[in-house]
């Protein structure tokens, strides 16, 4: 279950979402409805966007993987770059 294996505190894959987040989940899983994990996306999604993206652009792995995509080739591998 998403809930027991994500959500909950202490879950073996815990993923990082506010108190705020977590607690309406939590309400609302007793009567689940599609978009009961909406939030939890929506919170994911930014914390990707603002955070983890960016940093991985830096890493030298991707920059070494950008470099072999490159050679021979003007053209990028991530035009919006």
């Amino acid at each position: 279950m998403i809930y027991s294996e994500f959500i909950v505190a202490d879950a073996p894959k815990e993923i990082n979402i506010d108190f705020s987040t977590r607690d309406l989940i939590s309400r609302n899983i007793a009567e689940p409805t599609p978009k009961c994990f909406d939030e939890a996306q929506k919170l994911i999604y930014s914390l990707m966007a603002k955070d983890s993206f960016p940093r991985f652009l830096k890493s030298e792995i991707y920059k070494k993987f950008i470099n072999t995509q490159q050679v021979g080739s003007h053209k990028r591998w991530l035009p919006f770059l």
